[in-house]
């Protein structure tokens, strides 16, 4: 399964360290980028806050593109 968050990221040029300096904990989003643990719903909602990445980007299982519809 394709790493959304990472993918994301790096599209973005950012890295765990510059999400992490923008409040997500470290050590998760180190884990989630690393595909060790799953983007809840709550996190992506976090993201999208602090980064600007679409939560429908990251979980597009939970908010699926409408503007493709």
């Amino acid at each position: 399964m394709k790493n959304l968050l990472k993918h994301a990221m790096d599209a973005r040029g950012l890295s765990p360290n510059d999400i992490a300096h923008m409040g997500i904990p470290y050590q998760t989003i180190y884990k989630q980028y690393h595909g060790d643990r799953e983007v809840t719903a709550d996190y992506a909602l976090k993201i999208e806050y602090v980064s600007g990445i679409p939560k429908e980007e990251i979980r597009p299982d939970i908010w699926p593109n409408t503007t493709m519809l």
